[in-house]
């Protein structure tokens, strides 16, 4: 597969567990936390707001696998509660207990890309490095 250049500055190392897979574009991530109301019995209006857990959607854009890793990126849909690691522009994203929901390819003559992958990930960290 041929890759295309991508400056290192906007580009992010992906990595699954401790495996680089490939380079990435740019990433979107979306925090959601549900919340349960509790309610006294008769009353309409909560009392109080029960927070639950965060959950994190994660969407990778113009995601370049290395084929000698990864052949095929639908084979993605076969790991379960994985680690993703996003490395680049200064700081490292770490996502926990991922879960992939959906790839978008492109294909074309010379190989192809994932143009989209969105993930659900139960944890994250971040850090940051001085040496950007």
């Amino acid at each position: 597969m041929a890759y295309e250049a991508l400056p290192l500055p906007e580009a992010y190392t992906v990595s699954l567990g401790n495996n680089r897979i490939g380079m990435l574009r740019s990433f979107r991530e979306q925090t959601e936390r549900k919340a349960t109301a509790v309610r006294a019995i008769g009353e309409n209006e909560a009392s109080r707001w029960i927070p639950g857990a965060l959950t994190y959607r994660v969407r990778l854009e113009r995601l370049l696998l290395d084929t000698n890793v990864i052949a095929d990126p639908l084979l993605l849909h076969e790991l379960h509660g994985f680690s993703l690691t996003l490395t680049g522009c200064g700081r490292t994203v770490a996502y926990t207990g991922c879960e992939l929901t959906s790839i978008t390819r492109r294909c074309q003559a010379g190989g192809d890309v994932v143009e989209e992958a969105e993930l659900v990930a139960a944890g994250r960290t971040e850090s940051t490095s001085s040496a950007s």
